[in-house]
């Protein structure tokens, strides 16, 4: 779990191959990275686990089936 600076909860869910972002005082999440958009493959993740939030407003993914680090811009996304 990791919280950004506007007070959004990223969570991540390995079984259902996602990151989920919960915006402060919303009761649902919804999906924030899960790779079934244009920019990126259906594949994106095979075992989403640890995450963190570093000052740039950057998300790291560690992919524990894959065994890599993947970088977003949670300010884009």
């Amino acid at each position: 779990m990791a919280v950004d600076h506007f007070g959004n909860v990223y969570v991540s869910e390995t079984e259902q191959l996602r990151i989920v972002r919960w915006s402060e005082g919303s009761e649902e999440g919804y999906d924030a990275i899960d790779g079934e958009n244009d920019e990126r493959p259906p594949s994106l993740f095979s075992g989403p686990a640890a995450i963190s939030l570093n000052r740039k407003g950057n998300l790291y993914v560690v992919d524990v089936m894959e065994d890599y680090i993947m970088k977003f811009d949670v300010d884009v996304n």
